[in-house]
């Protein structure tokens, strides 16, 4: 254990000196060129190079996947019919756990519907013809949110019995004709 915190120590320092080292010929490059350091001050202050959030970048979208590219093309081709896994495999050439997992499992399983005709025939289309139509009803397709729990009402109690005569009254669980009487702590106690 020793040994590799050794190792790790001297990794640091090495980092660190090869830091220092970069230090010490920016020092001589700004002792020989003051006007360098405002440039550089300048550069590193500035929104464009240093990692400001840029809305034209952010929101440029990725190109989607070869497989939901082709599984859309597919239902615009058959005029959004249903169809099998299979029957989108052939026609995409794309392997059916693929296709299986992006209809089903996938971020993208809200754009399908699915029709189920027996224990092994499942059919699928597109829920919303129009992609676009898509993100408007996207929040209608979640769950809905679970019901509240309801307090449950407490069971009504059962009067308790009165004494005949004194005595307190034989528990249910007593045999015939036995006689109880109280104890101090509020319990029971058989007399005969």
């Amino acid at each position: 254990m020793a040994n590799r915190l050794v190792e790790v120590l001297d990794q640091k320092i090495k980092a660190l000196e090869s830091q220092l080292d970069g230090m010490r010929t920016f020092r001589e490059i700004v002792a020989n060129n003051p006007s360098v350091a405002t440039e550089v001050v300048a550069a590193i202050l500035d929104e464009n190079s240093n990692g400001a959030f840029d809305p034209t970048i952010a929101t440029e979208d990725k190109d989607a996947s070869p497989v939901f590219t082709s599984v859309l093309a597919f239902f615009k081709e058959t005029k959004n019919a249903w169809a099998t896994v299979g029957q989108i495999s052939e026609t995409t050439g794309f392997h059916r756990s693929a296709l299986h997992t992006l209809i089903s499992f996938g971020k993208h399983r809200f754009l399908f519907e699915s029709k189920k005709i027996s224990t092994r025939k499942m059919y699928w289309r597109l829920k919303f013809p129009d992609p676009e139509t898509a993100d408007k009803d996207k929040k209608s397709s979640k769950k809905p949110p679970p019901k509240k729990a309801v307090p449950r009402a407490e069971p009504p109690r059962p009067e308790p019995q009165e004494a005949e005569h004194g005595k307190p009254p034989r528990p249910k669980w007593a045999l015939a004709g036995a006689e109880y009487e109280f104890t101090e702590t509020g319990g029971m106690r058989r007399v005969k």
